[in-house]
């Protein structure tokens, strides 16, 4: 008589995964408040081909620049799952030459790169750059802002995530700052980070928790 065996191995899904990075975390922090916003605002985006969009956006507000912007995408062909292409460019730019551009590229699998730089009256404004390391449990992540060897001034932040179990994701925030304006002549600020979610099968909900402190 054939017999069913029974695996003691638990389902793929019960096992943890990437938590993602700690910077998704004040993302959704934000999310939660809400954006007001007084004025009127045109926005028009126009896709080229497959790969490239422009866009141009009019506003109209007292609580924010108002004016035109001109702005465009680049989305690359390299495919690492259904919604990761790249490399990905987005910049967008108003009348007087000030300019926000973005560059996010995967050197690997595992790695992702991040590019940002503002210009504000012809002149760099702020520049930083972000590496992500993904692994199986967790994502280390290295910022640097400003950086400026020269004169030993600038930003540099240390994230750190790792999956405990799979509705549970514990990490930590290191932010340091050098300049010549702060006592002592630098800074440092230790923050931890929590995330946790509970999936409900049967309705579909999820109800979802994030701590920053």
């Amino acid at each position: 008589m054939a017999r069913d065996w029974v695996s003691d191995t638990p389902p793929r899904d019960a096992f943890p995964r990437n938590p993602g990075t700690v910077e998704d975390l004040h993302k959704q922090c934000l999310s939660l408040f809400p954006m007001f916003f007084e004025g009127a605002k045109v926005l028009v985006n126009k896709g080229l081909n497959n790969n490239f969009q422009v866009s141009h956006t009019m506003t109209l507000s007292s609580q924010q620049p108002s004016g035109y912007r001109f702005g465009a995408t680049y989305v690359g062909s390299t495919m690492l799952s259904p919604t990761e292409a790249y490399p990905l460019l987005l910049a967008d730019m108003d009348p007087s030459g000030n300019l926000n551009a973005n560059i996010i590229h995967a050197l690997s699998h595992r790695i992702r790169v991040k590019c940002l730089a503002q210009i504000q009256q012809s002149k760099w404004q702020s520049a930083q750059i972000t590496t992500d390391y993904k692994g199986d449990l967790y994502t280390a992540s290295l910022t640097l802002g400003n950086p400026d060897l020269i004169n030993g001034t600038g930003v540099m932040v240390l994230h750190y995530l790792r999956a405990i179990t799979r509705n549970l994701s514990l990490g930590s925030e290191l932010a340091y700052q050098a300049s010549p304006q702060l006592p002592g002549g630098h800074v440092a600020v230790l923050a931890l980070a929590a995330n946790s979610a509970v999936i409900v099968p049967v309705n579909q909900v999820v109800v979802s928790s994030e701590f920053l402190q």
